[in-house]
């Protein structure tokens, strides 16, 4: 079998590749430039642990991608932004919202400032008027979006990353790292899973495992994987954007219908779907990759199921052990994966992860 690895190697295209990479970062990363970015968010990080000592935000801010969250954040009443709040701005309007924001934090997603024309330039401008806010930026795709991660990390006060990938190069835009957050579940409510809970357990489930995915056209041997499943089981495949303007009951509706769902990481990231799965009832079909990865590491061995590259070729085995693990645990199975999901994978608990983290960075104190 060893002996199996040196052709495979070799045809590896542009072998070098990886050591020209390491050599060129770590030419790239000397250029003083970074010393003097690093001295600027220092200023502005100690200038604002000077303007919070001893109180607390006038109020906590959130993306639109997170209002699903509760109502407060620790105790204290957040919002949440409208969609197109940081789409290009003038200098007035900038000014304006930075008054807006003054005292308060403002919780962001890179989706937020995803392009110049939807969202970028607005951004970095409210970034340089508002003196007196916190931002942080929660990154969902810094293991891939390398052409907006570093703008987007140096223009937060504290940036989030969801995955462990790319840490050294964006720590360089923004020495004020947090730990990583995974992803959790956004798309329903607290309240509207709790709601459900007894529909939940009592849903008649299907055989056939749920995995409708996005494509992306840069991730080629994903799409292969995707379209290899589906040919197989007419329950993977690619989803539109009429998912998205579907209510959440409606969606909720469709993930309860399902035993097992299989998900086809983008880059053997830990994605969402993996707690949408669990906090539904069902049980996530994962990469076996993964396993030890933050977010899935601690997930009981009883609650998911893993597979491997030769799976996908014949994934009818795989899918009978997930149903199997579904059927005996039986309704309190069901009942046990919806409150462990509901409890430790919801974006509540990562927000309120991400509240401790930055009271911790700018001596936020809480009100009362």
């Amino acid at each position: 079998m060893t002996a199996l690895l040196r052709p495979i190697l070799r045809a590896i295209v542009d072998a070098g590749f990886e050591a020209r990479r390491g050599l060129e970062s770590l030419r790239h990363y000397q250029h003083d430039a970074f010393r003097l970015l690093a001295l600027e968010k220092e200023r502005r990080s100690v200038a604002l642990r000077a303007h919070f000592a001893g109180r607390h935000p006038r109020r906590w801010y959130v993306s639109h991608l997170y209002r699903h969250r509760e109502t407060r954040l620790a105790g204290e009443r957040t919002e949440v932004l409208p969609s197109d709040y940081f789409h290009a701005s003038t200098a007035a309007s900038a000014e304006e919202k930075a008054r807006e924001l003054d005292d308060c934090v403002v919780i962001v997603s890179n989706n937020d400032v995803a392009s110049a024309e939807h969202g970028l330039a607005g951004f970095t401008d409210l970034f340089e008027a508002a003196h007196r806010t916190v931002f942080v930026g929660w990154d969902f795709d810094n293991h891939h979006w390398m052409s907006l991660s570093p703008t987007f990390a140096a223009y937060c006060d504290l940036y989030v990353p969801t995955h462990p990938e790319n840490l050294y190069a964006l720590s360089r835009f923004n020495p004020n790292l947090a730990a990583v957050v995974p992803a959790g579940t956004i798309q329903w409510s607290r309240e509207l899973l709790a709601s459900e809970e007894d529909r939940v357990v009592a849903e008649v489930r299907s055989e056939l495992p749920l995995g409708m995915h996005i494509r992306y056209p840069q991730f080629a041997r994903r799409n292969e994987v995707v379209d290899s499943l589906s040919a197989r089981m007419p329950t993977i495949g690619w989803s539109t954007a009429e998912f998205h303007r579907r209510s959440d009951r409606d969606r909720l509706l469709e993930w309860i219908g399902f035993k097992s769902h299989w998900i086809v990481p983008v880059l053997n990231d830990v994605s969402l779907r993996v707690f949408d799965a669990l906090v539904t009832g069902g049980v996530p079909i994962v990469p076996r990759s993964l396993r030890f990865q933050a977010g899935i590491a601690e997930i009981p061995e009883e609650f998911i199921v893993f597979y491997d590259n030769a799976d996908v070729e014949d994934p009818e085995p795989v899918v009978e052990r997930a149903n199997r693990a579904f059927d005996e645990c039986g309704d309190d199975g069901v009942r046990a994966r919806h409150r462990y999901g509901l409890l430790h994978h919801h974006v509540d608990e990562r927000l309120a992860r991400i509240r401790a983290m930055t009271s911790r960075s700018f001596g936020l104190t809480a009100p009362g």
